[in-house]
């Protein structure tokens, strides 16, 4: 009888314990990725499992168990794309190495920039993983704020490259034209500006775990080089601007100044483009102009001594 009895109370003692210890645990605010805590979670739904009077608390440690593991391995995969994110496109710097040469660049929409280490393709297969883990991330709840920035700074070097493709493809035509000129300048602006946008949240922010913080790193690094390279090529192209501009208004003087009261126009017209270097842009249109305010210049002198010439007349007549 008092072993019995000894028997009832040390069964007791255990289910009182245990259910104590599963709910205090039940009562705790979990980190859903804390191994430790889902240990105890687990062994402690396990020790309170014999104990019909606990039905009801082990079938919520056990649902709670399964959400946070659940949580924990989509983390991990996160954590895991955003670190593969990182080994991708943590090379990407300038094709200037220290010593001044230059190796080939990597090649945007048959454009190449001046840029190594970067590759569209790449980034493209990593802003789609990501995406992925993202939204499998925001189902179960899991903090996903770090990961899409690291998205949004993927995307923003993947339209400066882009814009940055577009802006020297202009500038290697000789003319380009100036609407196409302040198109691709428009663009490149506006991916600098991400660019820039991406920048100054990155200090604020890191995401948890060493690879993460290292995607983070690494696509900032790239946006830097690409911001460089965006910036040298907006103050060419604002100056080649002006030149695209002048070399027009000196196609539609030649055009349409014909007359010798247009002389001054065409001449201001030559002036502008000799002061931005505009005839080496448009050799033809230039000696045109030049040829024709040479004989408008000679026109005028011949109208000047005609004039003189019949005021004399009339004078001698009168």
């Amino acid at each position: 009888m008092k072993l019995l009895a000894a028997q009832v109370a040390d069964a007791a003692a255990r289910e009182l314990s245990a259910g104590t210890r599963l709910r205090s645990l039940l009562n705790t605010r979990p980190v859903p990725t804390s191994t430790d805590y889902v240990a105890a979670l687990a062994d402690a739904t396990a020790a309170a499992r014999p104990f019909s009077s606990l039905a009801a608390e082990v079938a919520v440690g056990q649902a709670l168990h399964d959400q946070c593991c659940q949580k924990a391995a989509v983390a991990s995969r996160l954590q895991g794309v955003v670190a593969q994110a990182a080994q991708l496109t943590c090379h990407v710097t300038c094709s200037s190495s220290s010593t001044g040469s230059e190796q080939p660049g990597c090649i945007v929409n048959g454009v190449e920039l001046p840029v190594l280490g970067f590759d569209v393709d790449s980034w493209c297969r990593c802003v789609a993983m990501l995406e992925s883990a993202v939204e499998e991330a925001k189902d179960v709840n899991v903090s996903i704020v770090k990961a899409r920035k690291l998205v949004k700074e993927l995307n923003a070097q993947l339209a400066a490259a882009e814009a940055a493709a577009l802006l020297q493809s202009c500038l290697a035509k000789r003319p380009c034209g100036s609407a196409a000129l302040r198109a691709a300048i428009s663009k490149a602006e506006a991916a600098a500006a991400g660019l820039s946008g991406t920048a100054a949240s990155s200090s604020s922010t890191s995401v948890s775990g060493s690879g993460s913080t290292a995607g983070i790193s690494c696509a900032s690094s790239g946006c830097a080089v690409f911001s460089e390279l965006l910036l040298q090529q907006l103050q060419v192209a604002k100056k080649r601007l002006d030149v695209e501009r002048a070399a027009e208004a000196l196609h539609k003087a030649v055009l349409v100044h014909r007359s010798l009261a247009d002389l001054p126009k065409l001449e201001a017209s030559i002036l502008n483009a000799r002061k931005v270097g505009a005839e080496e842009l448009c050799p033809g249109d230039y000696k045109e102009a030049s040829e024709l305010r040479a004989r408008m210049t000679a026109a005028a002198r011949v109208k000047q001594q005609l004039d003189a010439a019949v005021k004399a007349l009339a004078t001698a007549t009168a």
